[in-house]
């Protein structure tokens, strides 16, 4: 199963306050954001719109827990043909 799809673990009120702040100040790149803090680190979850608003909500996370990054799981956007034929970079 592809971790996001996966039913989203337990997350403390501190993580899931910073995943929508972090949310909030980047809604324009970012989609999804969840913060999972597991022994040793922190692993990030979501969708992004591109690999700059995943790179920014690292950064954010990143010095905001002071913990090391164990993966980056968020998914970039990518680009699809909307109805009329047309490129479309957001859904």
């Amino acid at each position: 199963m592809h971790a996001l799809t996966e039913p989203p673990s337990e997350q403390s009120p501190a993580t899931r306050e910073w995943a929508a702040d972090v949310r909030r100040r980047h809604r324009s790149l970012l989609r999804e954001l969840r913060i999972e803090v597991v022994e040793g680190g922190v692993i990030l979850h979501g969708r992004a719109y591109s690999f700059y608003g995943k790179q920014i909500a690292q950064h954010e996370v990143l010095c905001r827990t002071k913990l090391v990054l164990l993966a980056n799981r968020i998914a970039v956007a990518a680009t699809s043909l909307d109805a009329g034929g047309g490129v479309r970079t957001r859904p």
